[in-house]
């Protein structure tokens, strides 16, 4: 799809270049048919005559390729230098030192985990297989495989700040990672407990035995540590208040989407992504043209989300086999400050995957 629309923009040209205008591909998501567009001008040009170049431009994506859903256009290029949100903490030199350590440390253990639970897989000595091929099979990996990169890709000398906020983008994928292995782990636990063979080191999966478990217990204690220094807010302690929601005084889900929608519009992120997998489900921000993984919560509570979601939008709660779109309108009193909501969900595999594109007032009444 994305070499069709560049094929467009290029036969295009001429036309563009007459009105002064050029379009760049921003962000394309196939799944959901969206397109965005990088619109600059030059100075002086009337809004009447981009409002033409869009209009026609628009009309001809969603008349020559086919899957586009929608055209957004964008005035100019978001920052690339992370989702906005609070400041970061002034750090010394040393305490930024401890960080860089902290993560390469991290980086390190979560890979040799991840090393000694393939062969344990392979070996086939592992008990509750399902749970390693869940965490194998899914983007756990790729997760650290991106983290390590843009580790490697850091300046040796940057300003503090600059340094800080590009470490606390790797630590939400280190953080999500070890999570999501410690339910490997005690599922693995369980299943040795209540197997009739002696829990014995030679017949154990190596990730059980004391050296794996030290590692692991050394990577939590690594990231427990790192957390405050990072300034890492995104839903803070989300599995702690939603791995047994029915503790919670409030609805799970109202809970849990006023998290979401507060934690966006706060950091100024345009796009909130949910996929689920067999077990869990997995939130994330569309930064830039990166989409980044949040935080994953439990399949049950995405289910009662769905519903929710569903219904604040109007959408068909029965409907599960084809695409829905609808629009959450807030209200000045609701708490979000007039905060508009498009719900897009896409059967998938699992379930359905939901995409919501956040419209706060700023981004309406400033879009061309």
């Amino acid at each position: 799809m994305t070499d069709n629309i560049k094929d467009i923009l290029r036969r295009m040209r001429p036309y563009l270049e007459a009105s002064g205008a050029a379009v760049e591909v921003f962000f394309v998501d196939e799944d959901f048919g969206i397109v965005e567009l990088l619109v600059s001008r030059r100075d002086g040009q009337a809004d009447e005559d981009i409002r033409t170049l869009q209009y026609s431009l628009e009309q001809m994506l969603l008349q020559k390729i086919r899957g586009i859903r929608q055209v957004e256009f964008l005035k100019e290029l978001p920052a690339a230098s992370g989702v906005a949100g609070p400041d970061v903490p002034d750090l010394a030199e040393e305490e930024l030192a401890t960080l860089r350590a902290g993560t390469i440390l991290a980086l390190q253990i979560l890979s040799s985990l991840e090393e000694t639970l393939r062969q344990d897989a392979k070996d086939r000595t592992l008990r509750e297989a399902r749970q390693a091929e869940h965490f194998l099979g899914g983007p756990y990996p790729k997760w650290v495989a991106d983290a390590r990169e843009r580790f490697e890709q850091l300046p040796r000398r940057d300003e503090p700040k600059v340094l800080l906020r590009k470490l606390r983008d790797i630590f939400p994928a280190l953080d999500r990672t070890t999570r999501a292995l410690s339910r490997v782990v005690d599922a693995e636990r369980r299943a040795w407990e209540n197997t009739e063979i002696p829990f014995r080191p030679n017949t154990a999966p190596i990730v059980m035995m004391e050296e794996a478990r030290g590692d692991y217990c050394d990577l939590q204690r690594i990231l427990t540590e790192m957390r405050p220094h990072l300034g890492d807010r995104t839903l803070e302690d989300f599995d702690a208040n939603t791995e047994e929601p029915e503790k919670q005084p409030s609805r799970p889900t109202t809970h849990l989407l006023d998290r979401i929608f507060r934690d966006a519009a706060t950091r100024h992120v345009r796009d909130v992504y949910i996929e689920v997998g067999e077990s869990s489900a997995t939130l994330k921000y569309r930064v830039g043209r990166e989409i980044r993984p949040v935080v994953e919560f439990p399949r049950t509570l995405y289910r009662l989300l769905l519903a929710r979601l569903k219904h604040l939008a109007a959408l068909d709660v029965t409907e599960r086999r084809r695409r829905q779109e609808g629009l959450i309108c807030f209200s000045d009193t609701s708490g979000y400050k007039g905060l508009n909501v498009q719900v897009q969900t896409i059967p998938d595999h699992f379930a359905e995957r939901v995409r919501l594109h956040l419209q706060l007032p700023a981004a309406r009444g400033g879009r061309s």
